[in-house]
């Protein structure tokens, strides 16, 4: 078996949407991520690939990277199944307990990794969804080669008296067999032990850990990653502000409003003269309401905007002025600002202000967030930020620009004030969506509805971010 990972991707795999599961389309809607490391990567990047061999179950392979881009490729040797549970982490980039990691083969070639969610329990009450949306997502992605499985358990071999999850691997199998997906490998990972489920002689209490951590592929792999894996709830999180930052944040967002800024007196109802203080996460602000106008479209506006959000993803040391951060959180208020952001997260910002140069600035200020099409639940692009956003979710996204971007822009939230936050966080979960981690995306969701339930832009995003990146399914049947 092999796998192949790009290890400038190792920390970032696609992991489950789980909120609200209702109909079971929606269900696999949610549950399901994809993460695709060749076609995720910048094909101008000169970063070696690296590709793990496996000999697990029966089958051996070594595979080629099929990027295209004359990259070199490192290769991990793997001997047996001890030696790919140690690769995994460095394909994954991350762990996560209680969960059901699949790696996706065509043929002999590994093409993509999955994580989901484990149900609440293995009775046929509990995992019955469960079981569905894992075959009908195989059926839609799953190649042409039997999936690699891998149950990263919670509950251990001490507690469930054997093999924990032992009655839902067996069901798995079952549904994979009649579905005619037959697993090249299927192992479970606890905290005090590991087995394949494959294997009739697997010890009840499990085998070693050591037996994975002192594997000659757990060593290499550590060479290769450039820090340790990151738990799943770490990815994406905000980080704690910086007090004097976030003041001068304030203040700069304060000046833009005091001197008239059109977009920021456009985005706000209150009276600029006399200015209520708020609290918010990020210290405490002067004059920083909001609300929710749609801000301006000329092309000056789409100049300055695109200007400051491509020095912003271009330099990390950018995001430590007030200034950037201030006019992120700025431009993010409003509908055509938030445009810019989020086209020059994808392209150049140059190529973004031409649109303005070329008089096509009034695009970005008659685009809404949703038209009634969008609403009626139309998948195709329509006259609006979700019809355009959903047409662009069909070419695969430079996934290090996509990263530079959500790296600003987690930087601008922890440090702008709470009433500014849903603009940005709605942008970060758009981002993430597009770059194959819908769980983390769901996370900033839910945290910009829960500082305005009824911001527009985050309840375009959540509906958006429904369903997996059209690129994603594009590239599989591609394959």
């Amino acid at each position: 078996m092999s796998v192949r990972l790009h290890h400038r991707c190792m920390t970032f795999i696609p992991s489950i949407k789980t909120t609200r599961p209702r109909t079971l389309q929606e269900f696999f809607d949610e549950q399901i991520d994809a993460l695709s490391p060749a076609s995720l990567t910048d094909a101008r990047a000169a970063d070696a690939d690296t590709a793990v061999d496996a000999d697990c179950a029966d089958t051996c392979a070594r595979t080629d990277t099929g990027t295209g881009t004359g990259e070199e490729t490192t290769v991990l040797r793997c001997s047996d199944t001890a030696d790919f549970l140690a690769a995994l982490p460095a394909l994954t980039g991350f762990t996560a307990e209680n969960s059901l990691f699949v790696v996706l083969f065509d043929g002999r070639r590994s093409n993509r990794a999955l994580r989901i969610d484990l149900p609440e329990g293995e009775s046929p009450e509990t995992c019955g969804s469960f079981l569905d949306a894992l075959i009908q997502m195989l059926d839609a992605v799953g190649g042409h080669g039997g999936p690699a499985l891998v149950i990263s358990s919670a509950v251990s071999f001490a507690e469930a008296d054997g093999t924990p999850w032992r009655r839902l691997a067996k069901r798995i199998e079952r549904r994979l067999a009649r579905a005619g997906h037959r697993p090249r490998e299927f192992a479970c990972v606890a905290p005090d032990g590991w087995v394949s489920y494959l294997d009739p002689a697997s010890p009840r209490s499990g085998r070693p850990l050591s037996e994975i951590s002192s594997s000659p592929i757990a060593r290499e792999a550590a060479e290769l990653r450039e820090s340790e894996p990151m738990n799943l709830e770490a990815v994406g999180r905000i980080p704690k502000p910086n007090a004097a930052l976030a003041q001068q944040v304030c203040d700069a967002l304060w000046r833009m409003r005091s001197q008239g800024d059109t977009a920021a007196a456009a985005a706000d109802d209150a009276d600029p003269a006399s200015p209520a203080n708020s609290e918010t996460d990020a210290g405490t602000c002067t004059g920083t309401g909001t609300g929710t106008g749609t801000g301006t479209g000329t092309a000056e506006h789409v100049r300055l905007a695109a200007a400051n959000a491509g020095v912003a993803y271009a330099r990390r040391a950018a995001t430590e002025s007030a200034e950037v951060c201030a006019r992120l959180a700025h431009d993010a208020q409003h509908e055509s600002g938030w445009l810019v952001l989020a086209l020059t997260a994808l392209t150049r910002a140059e190529f973004v202000a031409g649109l303005a140069n070329e008089g096509d600035a009034a695009m970005f200020d008659g685009l809404k967030a949703e038209s009634e099409a969008d609403r009626r639940g139309s998948r195709r692009g329509t006259g609006s930020i979700r019809g355009l956003l959903y047409s662009l979710a069909h070419e695969a996204p430079e996934r290090r620009k996509l990263e530079r971007a959500i790296a600003a822009l987690t930087q601008a939230v922890a440090h702008c004030p709470r009433e500014y936050q849903p603009g940005l966080l709605s942008l970060l979960g758009w981002a993430w969506w597009m770059v194959g981690l819908q769980s983390v995306s769901a996370r900033h969701i839910e945290h910009a509805l829960e500082i305005d339930p009824k911001h527009e832009l985050t309840l375009m995003v959540d509906r958006l971010t429904d369903s997996i990146p059209a690129w994603y399914l594009r590239d599989r049947a591609a394959a």
